[in-house]
């Protein structure tokens, strides 16, 4: 197999999953939206995070990293108020303020926890999506 051919299935392969992902993203925003209009939204965001806490023991570690409690605070707040305004606005005004937190969480990690590999990458990304979210919302 040539090169050309191994970067085209690559970049094949990367697509698929990209896709993939934001089809996760729009089935997961939806069900949030369904749900915190079910009932209070506090209650769903709390049923919520209990269940995610549980299912995430496994994979805690044995210590938490430097920084990774403000970050979970940072991280909650977003979710919390993601959740708030899905309870007052439309979907599809609030969908694109979902990945708020990807953004905070890059530039967290660039920034505060010293993440040199791929930082102008991660910086990139977090740029590109605060684009996305200021066409989707001014237009």
């Amino acid at each position: 197999m040539s090169r050309r051919t191994l970067l085209i299935r690559l970049g094949l392969a990367t697509l698929a999953l990209a896709v993939l992902i934001g089809v996760c993203i729009a089935g997961y925003t939806a069900v949030d939206s369904r749900g915190v209009r079910l009932g209070p939204f506090w209650l769903y965001t709390w049923l919520m995070f209990a269940l995610l806490s549980v299912a995430l023991v496994p994979w805690r570690g044995a210590r938490p990293l430097p920084g990774a409690p403000g970050v979970g605070v940072l991280v909650v707040g977003s979710y919390a108020l993601v959740l708030a305004a899905l309870s007052l606005a439309p979907l599809a005004l609030v969908a694109p303020l979902r990945e708020s937190g990807v953004v905070l969480v890059s530039m967290w990690g660039v920034f505060r926890l010293g993440e040199r590999d791929g930082a102008r990458l991660k910086l990139l990304g977090a740029g590109a999506v605060l684009a996305g979210v200021a066409l989707l919302t001014t237009g």
